[in-house]
């Protein structure tokens, strides 16, 4: 039972993944740091709370300047 759950929910984060990288793509721009939002991801954020790609990218140039 488990293990279904788990199986559950990671797909779902995948499926998460997948759209924001999706949008990146489809509007032929940067694809979005996966890593920035894993670490969004793994601090509990649920996926219809994470930030959207352009946001992200906003907050990845800001701190590269």
């Amino acid at each position: 039972m488990n293990v279904k759950v788990l199986s559950e929910a990671v797909d779902n984060l995948i499926r998460a993944i997948r759209a924001v990288v999706d949008v990146e793509c489809g509007l032929n721009k940067h694809i979005v740091n996966v890593c920035h939002l894993a670490m969004l991801i793994c601090h509990g954020q649920p996926p219809t709370l994470l930030p959207s790609a352009r946001q992200l990218r906003k907050r990845l140039y800001k701190v590269a300047e």
